[in-house]
């Protein structure tokens, strides 16, 4: 984790489990500053003496009038990394409404919270860049998982999940549950049939796709209607859903594996989530970034680069990192404009997202905002993949025309 201490505060009433932890991050490699209380007191004191970069508490943990205790670090400490603790599995944990960014199942060892932790923080150290930090700072709050998705990881955990059990999670969240159906309906998916059951509707998309629809949509809900209007941002929803499915049809030709596959398309899908939370949180700096975007005819994150001093991609998979999703997804978000800065070494999903959204933009330029996009050659002479992007563009042209040949008049 380099030189700098990561300051890390356990709130558990289970002292043997404490013990555990100390011994673990004692031993680990790294600079480490553990502190435990086994009360909210205890830890409420700790959170008055100083900043923490994690909070991992016991969902059991409360203050006063029953206020979970992430709730209160929320409020106190809004850039803290929180971690819930919980025993409760599937559709038991479904309910919860805590101010978790990321959810740990118990019983669980030690080793198992140091190593997500470690997970969680490489991505913040690679991205932590003075302008990014400060921007995170300056949010009005930093979202949490909605329970739903806290709900299906925690179920895509269990050795035994399914579609049926993954479809009962969403169906409990009913406006979710709404939305997924009329998703998995309209013609962008194309399935002849009526859908008309979210365990249905989980089948047929998948469970990787489901998971980036449900985060997609629990973001662009938490948006105040009139930000919403005043950038249009139903733009960017639609620019994103068809970018995820020209990114799985390249995907697809390249031929990924079906893991893969589904990680492409959640990354394309949530490849321009910082644009949300910036409209959302910073909408005064983000209204005159775009209106110099639209003025300029030049690419909104080159815009946000040289006024704010980070981007919209960085912003994202600063989020999603934060939410514990998969590396590769990360990386795509975080690389999506300029690939040839990563040092992936795959195509997917990272190529075929920067590909798609290019793509869109050349096709539907005139539906988002300041939409101008470039391949990056360097990054596509280093895959040998220049010789492809005729066929991408044909195959991507030929999905989008079926989308709109089935759409209602």
């Amino acid at each position: 984790m380099g030189d700098c201490v990561v300051r890390v505060l356990f709130v558990d009433n289970d002292r043997h489990f404490l013990g555990e932890l100390e011994l673990a991050f004692r031993s680990a490699p790294g600079a480490w500053s553990i502190v435990l209380a086994m009360s909210v007191a205890e830890a409420t004191d700790q959170l008055s003496r100083g900043a923490f970069n994690v909070v991992v508490a016991d969902a059991g943990m409360r203050g006063a009038g029953g206020t979970p205790f992430l709730d209160i670090v929320a409020d106190r400490q809004p850039v803290a990394v929180r971690f819930l603790l919980s025993n409760q599995h599937g559709l038991q944990a479904l309910g919860r409404n805590d101010s978790a960014h990321q959810h740990l199942a118990k019983p669980l060892h030690a080793g198992a919270v140091f190593d997500r932790l470690v997970q969680t923080l490489k991505l913040g150290q690679r991205l932590s860049d003075p302008s990014l930090k400060s921007v995170v700072s300056r949010l009005k709050s930093v979202p949490s998982l909605p329970p739903v998705f806290m709900a299906i990881m925690t179920e895509l955990r269990n050795e035994e999940a399914s579609a049926r059990k993954v479809g009962e999670l969403v169906a409990k969240d009913g406006g979710m549950a709404a939305k997924i159906l009329q998703l998995v309906n309209s013609p962008f998916f194309g399935f002849r049939m009526r859908v008309a059951e979210p365990s249905q509707a989980v089948q047929l998309l998948g469970l990787e796709t489901v998971r980036g629809l449900v985060l997609s949509m629990h973001v662009f809900e938490q948006i105040d209607l009139r930000t919403v209007s005043r950038f249009r941002l139903w733009k960017v929803w639609r620019h994103s859903l068809a970018t995820a499915g020209f990114a799985r049809v390249i995907a697809e030709r390249q031929h990924a594996g079906a893991d893969e596959v589904g990680e492409t398309f959640t990354a394309a899908l949530l490849h321009d989530l910082g644009k949300l939370i910036l409209a959302g949180s910073l909408p005064d700096d983000y209204g005159v970034i775009v209106e110099q975007a639209e003025a300029d005819k030049t690419p909104t994150w080159v815009i946000e680069r040289d006024m704010i001093g980070t981007t919209h991609a960085d912003v994202g998979a600063y989020l999603l990192g934060l939410w514990g999703l998969p590396p590769a997804i990360v990386e795509a978000v975080a690389w999506h404009h300029r690939p040839s800065e990563s040092d992936s070494e795959s195509l997917c999903p990272l190529g075929a997202v920067h590909a798609a959204n290019v793509i869109e933009h050349r096709l539907h330029g005139a539906d988002t905002i300041a939409a101008a996009s470039e391949y990056d050659e360097a990054y596509l002479d280093r895959h040998q993949a220049r010789s492809e992007l005729a066929s991408w563009d044909a195959a991507c042209a030929q999905a989008d025309a079926g989308v709109h040949h089935r759409s209602p008049a």
